[in-house]
């Protein structure tokens, strides 16, 4: 059929071109915009929603402060759903820092469900406690400390029921779990620190606030860099702080007398706790030590009711405890036995640690090494 036919314009055959153009044209734009997913300009792809999540009420409490946790069942099936545990971010790594939400015993690996209904939650009160059982897993109490200020999220694990356990819901052996987790929350500091004192060490690199009135003691007892925050009213240690030459040492010192109580971050590194007991007088007082391995670090606490400090300002304490950023350098080694040189880098004057780091790597692998012999010592710190 001729667009132009005698000198004159065919509307007819121009517009059937347009009605088709029309259905050619619609029938791609819906095939790119409701088939074709990976088509260039398609519908995003929504990710699949979660069937339970777990949240809490807050982002960020004080010490002390009692986190509010909700698992959600937004499915329309009937899921099961393990006890929450809360985990600690130490080192860029989660681990569990051993306390539970709710009344019973914690066990590593131990799955206790319980059913969770389609549409429906389930509410828990975390109370900011480390809680471990005792040997026989009945008695939750037998330890629990209050957590120090850090970064935490909930655990959990659930199972989906499936249509062959419609007859017996409870029935959920054999099933997969699937791990979930809330998003991080954070727990900071409460109790105000205006008017402590903070204790610096630039030799050993490490700095710690303390309450006004007690006293430092430095000194080496067996040889061992240390320093006793005393307090002159009882006239007895309240904390000290003492640095090992290797983990080696340090793990030594604290024998079978000292029991593991668990493992918590301080200042991002992981530490072990122990505690032990010990008699003065009449009366019998549990000791604190916890354990910075990659630091060679002991943090070691008296007794509460010999030193006369309270609990929450102990937990305070702990978590002031910082390292200072600080680098040994010796060239081809160090001399044996010889006290290393402080020398003081500055943030504000643009000072690169990691700069002197490389140059001192480099200096390690010169072949002449053998021939220059052993190096004095410099160890850098940032002093600003």
């Amino acid at each position: 059929m001729p667009f132009i036919a005698q000198g004159k314009t065919n509307w007819k055959f121009l517009l059937i071109v347009i009605i088709l153009a029309i259905i050619v044209g619609g029938g791609i734009w819906i095939y790119k915009h409701t088939f074709c997913l990976d088509c260039v300009g398609g519908p995003p792809i929504k990710p699949p929603e979660k069937k339970v999540i777990i949240t809490t009420d807050k982002t960020e409490y004080e010490l002390g402060e009692t986190v509010g946790i909700t698992i959600k069942n937004n499915s329309s099936i009937r899921n099961f759903i393990d006890y929450p545990i809360i985990e600690n971010l130490v080192n860029n790594q989660w681990i569990p820092s051993g306390s539970v939400v709710w009344p019973g015993c914690w066990v590593t690996g131990g799955l206790v469900y319980l059913p969770l209904e389609s549409n429906s939650s389930n509410s828990y009160r975390w109370d900011q406690k480390i809680k471990w059982c005792s040997s026989d897993m009945k008695d939750l109490n037998t330890y629990s400390k209050e957590v120090l200020s850090g970064t935490y999220r909930v655990k959990s694990r659930m199972i989906t029921r499936t249509k062959s356990e419609a007859e017996d819901p409870n029935n959920i052996s054999g099933q997969p779990a699937e791990t979930i987790y809330s998003k991080e929350f954070t727990i900071k500091e409460k109790y105000e620190t205006a008017d402590w004192k903070t204790y610096s060490n630039k030799e050993y690199g490490f700095e710690v606030k303390y309450p006004q009135g007690l006293e430092i003691t430095e000194g080496k007892p067996a040889g061992i860099p240390t320093v006793d925050f005393s307090n002159p009213v009882i006239g007895g240690v309240v904390f000290s702080i003492s640095i090992f030459p290797d983990s080696n040492s340090l793990s030594l010192s604290f024998g079978s007398d000292w029991k593991k109580q668990g493992e918590l971050s301080i200042d991002g590194h992981q530490a072990s706790e122990l505690t032990a007991t010990h008699l003065s007088g009449s009366k019998i007082f549990t000791s604190t030590v916890y354990l910075i391995t990659d630091k060679n670090t002991a943090v070691d606490f008296e007794d509460p009711n010999f030193s006369k400090i309270s609990q929450e300002e102990l937990n305070q304490i702990l978590s002031t405890f910082k390292f200072i950023e600080s680098y040994t350098a010796c060239g081809c080694g160090c001399c044996g036995g010889v006290e290393p040189t402080l020398k003081c880098l500055y943030h504000s004057k643009g000072d690169d640690i990691q700069k002197i780091i490389e140059e001192d790597k480099q200096a390690a692998q010169n072949p002449l090494c053998p021939q220059m012999g052993c190096s004095h010592p410099i160890k850098y710190i940032y002093c600003d």
